[in-house]
């Protein structure tokens, strides 16, 4: 499939979470089945933020489901998982041509998985900063979403591997990434952002 058909074959991603629908208050709605369109949504794919979802209906679209419930990660040493942790939740949908290499990296600072949207990708582990040197490859079909690749240390920071996403055919699909709240507010500090 060359790419100008594969971008004009229209998809619907929703995006279903529990938060709270007084976060749209501004926009009275009912109490379920609440929804906005997502900056990425265009022409060729509709994606939507579903907040307290309930018996809605969903024909040919993915639905990641973003829980506001408390997810506890214990690895290595124990961490003090008492006290819960506030995130930023960050989307961002991307676009790769076939056979796209995105680069073997590792070291983020915020917990991220991906979900594959359209067409066939890999998420991949690696022993060293070498493709050669591959030891994990988690294939990425449409409506996948990996596990979650990262270890929490003893400090209560993240550790990845190293990792990339490679696409076998043209691709759309969405990096979830969930930012501590500390690090976005200080990142509003210095930028001016809010």
């Amino acid at each position: 499939m060359d790419r100008r058909s594969f971008l004009s074959h229209s998809g619907q991603l929703l995006v279903a979470t529990g938060l709270a629908p007084r976060m749209f208050s501004e926009n009275p709605m009912p109490d379920y089945n609440q929804s906005c369109s997502l900056s990425f949504s265009n022409d060729w794919i509709e994606s939507l933020l579903v907040t307290a979802p309930r018996d809605l209906p969903v024909n040919d679209a993915i639905v990641v489901n973003l829980s506001t419930s408390p997810i506890i990660y214990a690895a290595g040493a124990h961490v003090d998982s008492a006290l819960p942790h506030r995130y930023l939740l960050i989307l961002n949908l991307w676009y790769t041509p076939e056979e796209t290499d995105c680069g073997i990296h590792t070291e983020h600072q915020f917990l991220e998985v991906h979900t594959q949207v359209l067409g066939t990708g890999h998420m991949q582990k690696f022993r060293e900063n070498k493709a050669d040197t591959l030891h994990e490859d988690v294939t990425m079909p449409p409506g996948f979403t990996h596990d979650p690749f990262f270890t929490l240390r003893s400090d209560a920071t993240f550790s990845y591997p190293r990792l990339r996403y490679y696409s076998d055919t043209d691709c759309i699909w969405m990096a979830i990434e969930l930012h501590p709240s500390d690090c976005c507010a200080d990142r509003s500090r210095n930028t001016g952002e809010s």
